[in-house]
């Protein structure tokens, strides 16, 4: 079976993208930050000289950083135009840096996030020997290290990457854009409390909102207290105007005192100053709070406008049921964030579910399996859709895989489920049923009632797939799951009607088709089915809350 997958819990974890594909805005120093560092009177001296022995990108960025800090402009001349040279590969936040200093421009648009691919295992590999090799040259180039951890990151080399990750973060440990990619990485490897310690070690913290908005992330991540973000709650509820480098912080803070139980008004007000001028995460914060919590904060024209808000575009095409929008934007999603598993799982459930586009939804968990090899959710999505594909050698061997999982209570159903798929698939239908059965009694037992509803819309889809029962039984069991499934817990009944209009439609047009034509010779054998199936979703074993 395929769940809907909408999350159940969001934080604003911050993104990881190249530092190329950074938009400015997250990159551009804060006046405040550079007087808080108290930098040696020869620190900049220093940097020059250590540009002027070794013209590297790494370098520049500590002439130009420090020549800024003293607004010693001219000092920093020729490191500036070495970045914004054709051979040096500028990036974006340092590249309107150099661009200040040599008086070019005061202020340069937001970079546009790229979607280009990764590229394949292979791709990837050569780009990381490549690095490899320039990080030779400059040892001490942070950037590279932690280009290094991303790319290995994707291939599933978590402990190669993390040694490149703490290596950048050792150089550079008060870089805004270390800090926030090493948080993405450490929650990524399920370490968050290895991203608070860094954080927690950096003089950022104390001044940054950017590094803050991490800090309250990965606190609440961890279920401690933030020391710094907090802070900023009573100004961040009292100002009328909030820049984009406050709008992570702002909703990550609502999102705190909405877990909290704090006051509706404290909670909207954060909300509302998170979407003055929003990141796209800022923006999927809000349209999540806004379902969670029934807010009402205006979202609907940053959804509509905003040209990287693709999550935010996904969590809305879930309210919709907008089944196309919500595997297009997923797919979007993906390609910006590689790394993260949610927008894969969204894509195979709008693919899967909603549009009965096996493929496609195989499609999306093939690449995030790049980055999460044998992923039990990843494995069960591959089963449903080598199953509904016809290829039940695959899904026989994905079976094998999901098996080992089978300590794991949470997965104990899916597991259970997927073997009813696959015997019903090999025409073992009293074999289906028990499985099917037994998923159904996990579930309701766990009270986890929104995957009893969904084992039973797959295995009812079953039943009627395999021709056991007549035309008029199957059309009474699909009305009768209109009543049941239109009785479901409001919590979820959206999505479970959602997902049962859509299999609905297949199952109408299949008993069109051929049950009325090629199946009957089954029939009589196989009629006890709609019984088990009308005890299984019976209201006194089915309690809903």
């Amino acid at each position: 079976m395929l769940e809907d997958g909408t999350p159940t819990a969001r934080r604003v974890i911050p993104r990881w993208r190249p530092l190329a594909r950074t938009p400015e805005h997250e990159t551009r120093p804060l006046t405040q930050v550079r007087r808080s560092g108290n930098l040696p009177t020869g620190y900049l001296d220093d940097a020059i000289s250590r540009w002027s022995s070794v013209q590297s990108l790494e370098n520049a960025s500590d002439v130009i950083d420090a020549a800024l800090t003293f607004e010693n402009y001219a000092a920093a001349r020729e490191a500036a135009q070495f970045v914004l040279s054709d051979s040096a590969h500028p990036v974006a936040g340092l590249r309107s840096a150099a661009r200040q200093i040599i008086g070019l421009d005061h202020k340069t648009p937001v970079l546009a996030v790229s979607h280009d691919a990764e590229g394949s295992k292979e791709a990837i590999a050569k780009k990381v020997r490549q690095l490899k090799e320039r990080l030779h040259d400059a040892p001490r180039d942070a950037i590279t290290c932690l280009e290094i951890g991303r790319l290995q990151s994707l291939v599933g080399q978590i402990k190669s990457a993390g040694y490149y990750v703490e290596r950048a973060l050792l150089q550079e440990p008060n870089s805004r854009y270390i800090i926030r990619s090493a948080v993405r990485f450490f929650v990524h490897s399920r370490d968050p409390e290895r991203a608070l310690e860094f954080i927690r070690r950096s003089d950022a913290v104390r001044a940054d909102p950017w590094v803050q908005a991490a800090e309250v992330a990965t606190s609440d991540l961890v279920g401690q207290t933030p020391r710094w973000g907090v802070r900023q709650l009573r100004a961040l509820t009292s100002q009328k105007h909030l820049g984009i480098e406050h709008s992570e912080l702002a909703a990550g803070l609502a999102t705190l005192e909405l877990k909290n139980g704090s006051q509706r008004r404290i909670v909207a007000k954060l909300l509302s100053n998170s979407l003055q001028n929003p990141t796209e995460n800022a923006l999927a914060q809000a349209v999540w709070v806004n379902e969670k919590a029934d807010i009402k904060a205006n979202t609907e024209s940053h959804i509509a406008h905003m040209s990287s808000a693709h999550e935010a575009r996904v969590l809305a095409a879930y309210e919709s049921g907008n089944g196309l929008q919500g595997a297009n934007e997923a797919w979007l999603w993906f390609r910006d964030q590689p790394l993260s598993l949610a927008p894969a799982l969204a894509g195979s459930y709008f693919s899967g579910t909603l549009l009965s586009q096996y493929a496609r939804s195989l499609h999306f968990l093939e690449a995030a399996s790049l980055s999460h090899p044998n992923h039990p959710q990843i494995i069960n999505n591959k089963i449903v859709g080598y199953c509904y594909l016809g290829k039940l050698e695959a899904a026989k061997k994905q079976m094998e895989l999901l098996e080992t999982f089978s300590s794991d209570q949470h997965y104990v159903p899916f597991i259970q489920a997927a073997r009813g798929l696959i015997a019903f698939r090999s025409k073992k239908i009293a074999e289906g049923r028990d499985h099917y059965i037994q998923a159904v009694e996990t579930t309701t037992k766990a009270k986890d009632f929104r995957l009893t509803y969904y084992a039973c819309m797959y295995w009812a889809e079953q039943e009627i797939f395999c021709g056991a029962m007549r035309p008029d039984e199957a059309r009474n069991l699909i009305a009768e799951l209109d009543s049941r499934f239109s009785k479901a817990p409001k919590s979820f009944r959206r999505f479970i009607l959602q997902a049962w209009k859509a299999r609905r439609t297949i199952l109408e047009t299949f008993i069109l088709r051929e049950l009325q034509e090629n199946l009957f010779a089954d029939v009589q054998k196989n009629a006890p089915s709609f019984d088990l199936a009308r005890r299984a979703l019976d209201q006194d074993k089915l309690v809903t809350p």
